[in-house]
């Protein structure tokens, strides 16, 4: 069985961008098979720019009322550090007020370094 999401607030996660470091060293947040930040405030959500372990490749899907709606997916590249992202989504999310990533690929465990929204 898969074990549940870790939970954090987006407030939790690093204030800086983490990158270009080793995936395990604080202030990422390390988690086995999901992570699920919680926004302060509903949000649409029209670009992200985050860092993960590259050792996976994830899917970031984000709350609605009518479930979680996949928003983008990243592919792993294999390195030992963390790597950031910054998409650009097509259309800004319906309001929400968690983001979940998930594990679609790869060897646990994993970390999230930071996550900024519409920035």
């Amino acid at each position: 069985g898969s074990s549940p999401p870790v939970e954090v607030k987006i407030g939790d996660l690093s204030s800086e961008p983490v990158f270009g470091r080793q995936w395990n060293l604080s202030p990422s947040k390390i988690f086995d098979t999901a992570i699920e930040v919680q926004l302060p405030n509903p949000t649409a959500i029209s670009s992200l720019d985050l860092s993960l372990a590259s050792n996976a490749g994830y899917r970031i899907e984000c709350r609605t009322p009518a479930g979680y709606q996949s928003i983008a997916t990243i592919t792993r590249d294999f390195g030992p550090l963390m790597t950031r992202h910054k998409i650009s989504l097509p259309q800004p999310t319906a309001m929400t007020d968690r983001i979940r990533i998930t594990v679609v690929i790869g060897e646990g465990p994993f970390a999230l370094g930071h996550l900024f929204l519409n920035r």
